[in-house]
């Protein structure tokens, strides 16, 4: 009988010495942040659709950020980019969604009651 056991953690500095010692732990991997052709991959892989070069390019714009317009690179993990990927049936709207994580946030628009003044905070 062979038994395959899976077990993940975002702290392995805070596990029990015994439970990771060799002979229990037998391989580690580190599921760190995802390459942009890494994240098309996956897409591509849940959906079973292949991506179109226009599709490609965004997903890698949001991946990679964009300095000529001001949008920071977007660091994503596995679980984060299924997490994605299930939240959205379709791919154009999850496509749209990885974008908007880009995005910088809309300005808050408050209302001042003593002038009824609108302020904007950027």
């Amino acid at each position: 009988v062979m038994f395959c056991v899976v077990m993940t953690t975002n702290h392995p500095e805070l596990l029990d010495p015994a439970l990771i010692r060799p002979g229990r732990i037998d391989k580690k991997i580190l599921l760190g942040y995802m390459a942009e052709h890494h994240v098309c991959a996956m897409i591509e892989h849940y959906f079973q659709e292949k991506l179109d070069s226009s599709q490609r390019k965004r997903i890698a714009e949001a991946i990679k950020g964009n300095d000529a317009l001001g949008l920071p690179a977007v660091q994503m993990t596995p679980a984060q980019v299924e997490h994605l990927c299930i939240d959205h049936e379709d791919l154009e709207f999850m496509i749209r969604a990885l974008e908007e994580l880009g995005m910088p946030p809309a300005p808050e628009l408050t209302l001042q009651p003593s002038s009824h003044v609108m302020r904007f905070d950027v």
